[in-house]
């Protein structure tokens, strides 16, 4: 792998660390998806807009 790692959060091998990092990829995901929909909607909006101009 290129980049030295800048991108890894330290994290101590245990299983409550496990745990935490399993609830802070699910936030992660969650979020993702949101903004997906978000960005999805926001242009969806823009088309019909665009379209309304253009008629």
């Amino acid at each position: 792998m290129s980049g030295g790692g800048k991108d890894r959060i330290a994290v101590f091998p245990s299983r409550m660390a496990q745990s935490v990092m399993k609830t802070r990829l699910k936030g992660a995901q969650k979020g993702h998806s949101l903004l997906k929909k978000k960005a999805d909607a926001l242009n969806l909006r823009f088309r019909e807009i665009l379209k309304k101009i253009t008629e």
